[in-house]
């Protein structure tokens, strides 16, 4: 990818979380610093409703599914993560789970009533919110062989979902990216390496999801760092902020990533269509060939990758939910 736009953006709070209303295009949602939750109306520019809280709001979410209900889910520096109700007005359940601020919430995308929380205690919670008797699910990065269960040997600092719902990631402050296959809560034990970053705030990764292979693009100080999801591999480091990168956001229209940081810039990365086109020149190529008809143990490898790779995938896609709970 390459840089093809900047932007320069000017503010007094410190803005965590922004996101359009998933139905209605004429509102979107803000929070931030100032500890308010805004719900403005896009074509006038002025916030239509408000919410107060405690302390500072980190992270707020709405469901992309849900046809049912119209909660935001709210993580702020409360160890509580509380679902604000649109239609009232007012805050209608609290979830309690957690020992510390709650960073990260996250709706699934294809399940209306799950909602997960990471918060600063290390763990990344499930909830069905019909359940009154608490957390459904808690992330076990040790997968049950050790006693604490913690997603996270430090603070949890970023969650994201795959497309299909089936998959999460997560990034804390350990430096450690984790995938997680999210009916059984098993840690998929994916490889990809350290990422660094000296802050506290929830930061937002992003991850494409119009593609075959998903990619992962994550902050990591001034740059950002793509990672294919299912291997680990390391793709590229994308370089054009001066100081640190605090989100990413994936546009599946145009497979374009945009980036935002505190040097006030806002960053549109574009594919390099020229790079990729001289790279698909280079499959195409003839390879030598070997004594054994390979060229040179490139194909064997490949072919034991992709199917390491499938396997993977298909653990990862398998639909363990019955159809009452897909209805």
């Amino acid at each position: 990818m390459k840089l093809s736009h900047l932007y320069q953006l000017s503010t007094n709070i410190s803005l965590e979380t922004l996101q359009w209303y998933p139905f209605d295009n004429g509102l979107f949602t803000s929070s931030g610093s100032d500890k308010v939750l805004k719900i403005w109306d896009a074509n006038t520019l002025v916030p239509a409703e408000t919410y107060e809280f405690s302390g500072i709001v980190y992270s707020h979410h709405m469901s992309t599914c849900a046809t049912e209900h119209n909660l935001i889910i709210v993580g702020t520096s409360s160890s509580q993560a509380k679902l604000i109700d649109m239609r009232t007005g007012s805050s209608i359940q609290i979830l309690r789970g957690h020992n510390d601020s709650v960073y990260c919430v996250q709706w699934s995308p294809c399940l209306p009533f799950v909602v997960t929380t990471g918060s600063l205690d290390g763990k990344i919670l499930f909830w069905d919110i019909r359940m009154a008797k608490g957390q459904m699910l808690a992330l076990d990065q040790h997968n049950g062989a050790k006693s604490v269960g913690c997603a996270h040997t430090g603070h949890v600092l970023a969650t994201k979902f795959l497309e299909t719902g089936y998959g999460l990631l997560s990034y804390g402050s350990d430096g450690v990216v984790r995938f997680w296959d999210t009916f059984s809560g098993t840690n998929m034990l994916v490889n990809y390496g350290k990422v660094y970053n000296d802050v506290q705030r929830c930061l937002k990764m992003a991850v494409s999801s119009a593609t075959n292979e998903p990619v992962l693009y994550i902050p990591e100080g001034e740059k950002i760092k793509s990672f294919d999801v299912l291997s680990g591999q390391h793709i590229k480091t994308l370089s054009g902020h001066f100081r640190q990168v605090n989100c990413c956001h994936y546009n599946p229209f145009t497979h374009e990533v945009y980036s935002g940081s505190n040097d006030r810039n806002l960053l549109v990365w574009t594919p390099d269509h020229r790079a990729e086109s001289l790279y698909l020149q280079d499959l195409e190529q003839p390879k030598p060939k070997s004594s054994h008809g390979m060229s040179n143990g490139v194909a064997a490898s490949s072919s034991q990758t992709a199917s390491t790779g499938q396997n993977m995938l298909s653990s990862v896609l398998a639909d363990t939910w019955s159809d009452d709970d897909e209805d």
